[in-house]
């Protein structure tokens, strides 16, 4: 039941340290996490995946097709709900277009 907050908070420790491994992470959670509280998880998500900076480029086009899945796709949650996930991840696109930060990234591998 509380799975969500230690998934996040982990990828809050990547971002944290700049761990290159967490973009990606990030990428496949805001996909694949439970429904449930999702609006208030995606937001969290975004500004963690913020933190890589314009390292984060290369996940753009996974973001737009999450966003037209929360936007277009999405069963059994409500719209308005799907329509503020896919807002979220927009505003976080735009925003990983306009960076130019590099922050400096280390591997765990």
């Amino acid at each position: 039941m509380f799975a969500d907050e230690i998934r996040v908070e982990g990828l809050r420790i990547l971002a944290k340290h700049q761990v290159k491994e967490g973009i990606d992470a990030c990428v496949k959670y805001t996909r694949t996490q439970n429904p449930w509280a999702s609006e208030k998880r995606t937001p969290e998500l975004m500004q963690i995946l913020l933190g890589y900076g314009a390292h984060a480029k290369s996940t753009i086009p996974e973001l737009e097709q999450i966003a037209d899945y929360f936007e277009n796709d999405e069963e059994d949650f409500p719209r308005n709900l799907g329509l503020g996930k896919a807002k979220v991840i927009r505003e976080t696109i735009r925003a990983i277009q306009a960076s130019d930060e590099y922050p400096e990234l280390i591997g765990i591998d």
